[in-house]
C-alpha cells in the first residue's frame, strides 16, 4: 500500500505500530529494503539527512511518517491521506487521556477528502477484540472457497480442521484434513493453493457499512500447512496454558480466544436446590456471612451461609433504601 501510494498517486501515509520499537523496526527492516530495491521509489526518495529519518521520510515530495500508539503528540499533529494502523489489538486504547489510536487516526485524515483509515490485526479475545468490534460493525467480508469435490464456497475455520482422535502431533500434522461443511469431502493441504486461486471475499455483515471489514483465515495462508496448524493446536491444548492456546488461535488462525471457567452447567447447580425458606438455617450451616453493595439510593445485600468444603446457602436477599451517605 505505502509503495504503490507514493509512486502512483502521491499523497501523505502515517503508519501506525503498537509500539516504538515495532514501528522504527518496520521503518528500517521493511520500508527502507523497499524503497532501495524499488527504483521508481528509490529515485523519488529524499536522500538528505534532514528528511530522511526513522520515524520520518519524504518520497515524491509527500510525508511517510512511523509512530506507535503511545506517542500522542505524532498522532495528533500531521495531516495523512492514508493512515495505516497494524495490530490494533496490540495497542493502548487511550492515548495520553487523548483517545483510542482510531479516532486520532480518522482526525489525521479529515482534511482530505478521500481520506481512509486502514486498520490490520489479528484478534484476540472474545468480547474484548477492538479490531473484531470495528470488523463486526462492517460489512464483514469473509475470505471463501470452493471444496474441489461439491465446489460449493466455504470459509475456512478451526472448526472444520480435522485429525484423528488421540492423534499425536506428528501424526496429525501428517494427517490434517479440512472438513466441507456441504459434502464433508475431506480435502487434502494439496488442493489449497487452487482453492485460494478461486477463492473470493462474501459480505456477511451490514452492506450499507461505511467500514469495508475482511477477515481471512490463518488456515489459507500459504506459509503453513493444515498439518503444522493442527500440531500447533494439539501442542498448545495439551500444554493446558491459556496463553499458548489464546497465541494459535491469534495469530495461526486468525480467530478469537474464548475463556473457558470450569463452571458446572446450570442443570447441574439447579439439581442441588433443597427445600428451605428464607431466614431459615439448614443443618450444615456453621458460619453466617453478609455481603454488602452501596449504592447511592440503596444498599443491595446478601446473607449466606456456609458449611463443610465450602458449601453454601443463600440465607436472605434484599434492598434497603434511603440515601446513603446519611
Amino acid at each position: 500500500i505505502i509503495g504503490y501510494r507514493l509512486d502512483v498517486d502521491p499523497a501523505p501515509i502515517l503508519f501506525i505500530s503498537a509500539s516504538q520499537r515495532l514501528a522504527e523496526s518496520v521503518s528500517t527492516g521493511r520500508v527502507m529494503p523497499m524503497l532501495r530495491s524499488t527504483p521508481a521509489l528509490y529515485s523519488k526518495l529524499d536522500k538528505s539527512r534532514s528528511r530522511l529519518k526513522v520515524t520520518e521520510k519524504f518520497i515524491s515530495g509527500q510525508r511517510l511518517g512511523f509512530a506507535w500508539a503511545g506517542s500522542a503528540i505524532e498522532l495528533s499533529s500531521h495531516p495523512a491521506q492514508t493512515v495505516l494502523l497494524d495490530e490494533l489489538d496490540r495497542m493502548e486504547l487511550d492515548v495520553a487521556g487523548e483517545g483510542d489510536p482510531v479516532s486520532l487516526s480518522e482526525a489525521r485524515t479529515a482534511t482530505y477528502v478521500d481520506g481512509r483509515v486502514v486498520i490490520c490485526s489479528s484478534p484476540t479475545i472474545e468480547g474484548a477484540s477492538p479490531i473484531w468490534n470495528l470488523y463486526a460493525g462492517g460489512t464483514m467480508n469473509r475470505w471463501t472457497w470452493p471444496c474441489p469435490e461439491c465446489h460449493e464456497y466455504f470459509a475456512p475455520e478451526l472448526s472444520l480442521l480435522w485429525w484423528p482422535d488421540k492423534a499425536s502431533p506428528a501424526q496429525a500434522k501428517r494427517a490434517a484434513r479440512l472438513i466441507c461443511p456441504h459434502c464433508g469431502a475431506q480435502i487434502e493441504d494439496k488442493h489449497r493453493g487452487a482453492m485460494n486461486s478461486a477463492g473470493k471475499y462474501q459480505a456477511t455483515g451490514d452492506p450499507d457499512s461505511d467500514c469495508a471489514s475482511f477477515w481471512v483465515s490463518g488456515l489459507a495462508s500459504p506459509w503453513k500447512s493444515w498439518g503444522e496448524a493442527a500440531k500447533a493446536v494439539i501442542e498448545a491444548e495439551r500444554s493446558r496454558e491459556p496463553g499458548k492456546i489464546k497465541a494459535v488461535r491469534n495469530t495461526i488462525l486468525g480467530e478469537l480466544y474464548k475463556f473457558e471457567g470450569d463452571a458446572p452447567l446450570a442443570e447441574e447447580v439447579k439439581s442441588l436446590r433443597s427445600g428451605y425458606r428464607s431466614d431459615e438455617l439448614p443443618a450444615g450451616v456453621l458460619a453466617l456471612t453478609a455481603g454488602c453493595d452501596v449504592q447511592k439510593a440503596s444498599i443491595y445485600y446478601v446473607i449466606r451461609g456456609w458449611g463443610e468444603g465450602a458449601t453454601s446457602w443463600l440465607i436472605r436477599h434484599e434492598q434497603l433504601f434511603g440515601d446513603t451517605d446519611q
